[in-house]
């Protein structure tokens, strides 16, 4: 979430099975998923706060992966411990928000995804061999009624330098904005300029496919709202942009942006956790003024480093700085800094980014 210059609070969101599970293509994605591979674990069952233990084989060659979980409604999830084939401990049961490949709860309930790497440690690899996962889950009410939730590896092998993600734009008519009328607007065609020259300095190309939809709200006020909005997104090959007129309610108006995942969930169309949303309006109380382009821009791309699995460069309650040594947390050139800051994608940033199983090899 990124919010103008001014300090704010950070905001609080109250959120072993051996054998050898099925393995397939994921054909969820393009033609270019060959680099691509799914690997279903089946459910994780919950008694309690955490799961039952899974595990599940990663092949040579695997570059990066990610565990995704499809939990029931209303529950919050996280990856709770990792160990790799060697018995590295990559997310600490004891710990998981302080380890080598930290965790973190569901921004949205309903399900979770945790990249690995999401860092630049060396230690952090997608080694060959056995892995084992918990997973902990917990309602917005304090309890842990048993359920199931669904859970699957996503893994990706590919040692590009470089890459391409696709974005799908979903307008609300705020500020006159639509479909039909988006690729005459300046503002919004400046903005996407500045999110393509962003990544570009990353080696990777950002295509934008024709304007999706007009069916996102103009006002969104509550988390299960942005839920919802997320709900309506129908294109699962690249990430879902909303562009609204801003947020209320329970979301600060302060608000720019939100990524419904950190990191998003990739290749999964109509869930609580599958797109970026981005207010247009700018002030403090109506008639709102359409944000500049430079604006809109910054903000789109640093909630799209969010769904991709970047971390803010320290979180504004001062003491909570990103897994990645080179970004400096007081760095406002960074893309990635909590309030209003510069394009700066860093080297250790850029591994992450390349690792996420939505940046494909480039053309």
């Amino acid at each position: 979430m990124r919010y103008p210059q001014i300090p704010l609070a950070a905001i609080l969101l109250a959120a072993c099975v051996q054998g050898g599970p099925e393995s397939s293509k994921d054909e969820r994605a393009d033609n270019d998923s060959a680099v691509l591979h799914n690997i279903d674990l089946g459910s994780a069952t919950f008694t309690e706060n955490r799961s039952e233990g899974l595990s599940f084989d990663i092949p040579e060659g695997v570059t990066s992966f990610m565990v995704i979980v499809d939990g029931a409604p209303g529950a919050f999830y996280r990856v709770a411990s990792l160990e790799s084939p060697t018995g590295t401990q990559h997310i600490d049961p004891e710990d998981p928000s302080k380890s080598l490949n930290r965790s973190r709860w569901s921004t949205i309930a309903g399900g979770v995804a945790h990249l690995l790497p999401n860092s630049d440690d060396p230690m952090v690899t997608a080694e060959a061999g056995r892995w084992s996962i918990e997973i902990d889950s917990w309602q917005g009410d304090g309890t842990h009624p048993p359920h199931e939730a669904q859970v699957r590896v996503l893994t990706k092998s590919d040692e590009s330098e470089s890459g391409r993600l696709r974005l799908y734009l979903h307008y609300s008519g705020a500020f006159g904005i639509a479909s039909a009328t988006a690729s005459s607007e300046r503002e919004i065609q400046k903005s996407l300029e500045i999110v393509r020259s962003i990544f570009a300095a990353a080696d990777i190309e950002v295509e934008v496919v024709d304007p999706a939809s007009d069916d996102s709200p103009l006002t969104v006020t509550s988390l299960d709202g942005l839920g919802d909005l997320s709900k309506l997104a129908t294109q699962h090959d690249g990430i879902n942009v909303f562009f609204i007129e801003q947020f209320g309610g329970e979301i600060p108006f302060q608000a720019e942006g939100i990524s419904s995942g950190l990191p998003g969930v990739p290749y999964t169309a109509g869930t609580t956790s599958a797109s970026v949303t981005v207010s247009l309006g700018e002030g403090f109380r109506p008639p709102l003024q359409l944000k500049r382009g430079e604006l809109v821009g910054h903000s789109l791309a640093h909630e799209l480093g969010h769904f991709l699995g970047l971390r803010h460069t320290m979180e504004a309650n001062g003491f909570s700085e990103d897994p990645i040594s080179d970004t400096g947390a007081s760095n406002r050139q960074n893309l990635m800094f909590t309030q209003t800051g510069g394009n700066e994608i860093s080297a250790g940033q850029r591994r992450v980014l390349l690792a996420n199983p939505l940046i494909l090899p480039a053309d």
